[in-house]
């Protein structure tokens, strides 16, 4: 979703900061906002969310499920508002002890944010998954993963009741 001037001229006293704020996201309502901020070179990334009540965007403040041993990054909002998609150098379960850039997500409930879940390895490889975005049940995102057709490609996954199925560069002249 692109920010429509007038918003983003709202948004500047408000929600911005002078560090590198980053990846806005916007539900279809334009109520609720989320992005990224990070000191220099993408260096503790977190993710900040805002929402707009009577017209008026309230002050930013840090996503509850924040942890500070780990960047986030990459926040995508679904139209609804309920889902949050982001990339995290969390660790993921089945590999405790590697920290690389993947695709996890967290819904929104009547008390806040859960608790972030990785994606699976449909979606998530040993590289790193950047810039995940979710539209009309297909989940698009980069991947520097072995296999792909260059450096950083473009992958997508259609979602499934489960989860996600595998995930396949994009064909054509985009990778």
């Amino acid at each position: 979703m692109i920010l429509h001037l007038a918003l983003a001229a709202q948004l500047l006293g408000h929600v911005s900061s002078p560090m590198n704020d980053y990846n806005y996201s916007l539900d279809r309502a334009e109520r609720r906002l989320v992005f990224a901020r990070s000191e220099a070179e993408f260096r503790n990334a977190r993710i900040f969310t805002a929402e707009r009540r009577r017209g008026r965007w309230e002050r930013a403040t840090m996503i509850g499920f924040t942890d500070p041993r780990f960047s986030d990054t990459d926040p995508w909002l679904t139209s609804d508002g309920r889902t949050l998609y982001f990339v995290s150098d969390r660790p993921l379960p089945s590999r405790p002890d590697k920290r690389d850039l993947n695709i996890w997500r967290a819904t929104l409930g009547k008390t806040g944010w859960g608790a972030p879940e990785p994606l699976g390895p449909e979606v998530n490889s040993p590289g790193p998954e950047l810039g995940p975005e979710l539209h009309d049940g297909v989940l698009y995102f980069s991947s520097a993963r072995k296999g792909g057709r260059g450096g950083l490609d473009i992958y997508m996954a259609r979602q499934l009741a489960t989860g996600f199925e595998q995930a396949a560069p994009l064909e054509g002249p985009f990778n």
